[in-house]
């Protein structure tokens, strides 16, 4: 007989009594469920995460809004005697209501400096980009500018008949 048979024989009984099995499972089965919600739990919280990463990223991605309409000056904004013929010419590109009026100045500008031709293409874009009303002859208008409507109103009857 090995002297260490006594020291490796098991102290207690080898098969578990019902009470120590019981709360074995009950422990085994609380910590498997307890592992499974966390599992769950990192799951949804990652989903959460991406979206909120999403929607952020799509906010820093997403153009502001242009600002309202009505916070521009109206077009009362007055056509200053500093401003150049070319000034009133890109003011009336990036104001298009404004547009035929600007034109307008800006052809009474050429003309006034002796440059009828520049004249004549302002003229044509002030007619181009106003209001039918507006191609009618006015005791206001200058020479030329009456000259060009008159041709372009005989330009239209000649075409409609």
């Amino acid at each position: 007989m090995d002297p260490f048979d006594d020291l490796l024989r098991p102290v207690s009984p080898a098969v578990p009594d019902a009470s120590s099995r019981r709360r074995w499972l009950d422990g085994t089965t609380r910590e498997l469920r307890r592992q499974r919600r966390l599992r769950r739990f990192s799951s949804i919280g990652s989903l959460i995460g991406a979206y909120a990463a999403g929607l952020l990223t799509v906010c820093a991605v997403w153009p502001p809004e242009p600002p309202l309409e009505r916070d521009k000056p109206a077009i009362a904004r007055t056509i200053r005697d500093m401003d150049s013929v070319v000034d009133l010419e890109w003011r009336a590109l990036d104001e298009p209501a404004e547009a035929p009026a600007l034109y307008r100045e800006a052809g009474n500008r050429h003309l006034a400096d002796a440059d009828p031709a520049n004249a004549v293409r302002c003229y044509g874009n002030a007619l181009d980009s106003a209001t039918p009303e507006t191609a009618e002859v006015k005791d206001d208008d200058n020479w030329l500018l009456m000259a060009i409507k008159i041709a372009r109103r005989k330009e239209a009857e000649s075409c409609d008949r």
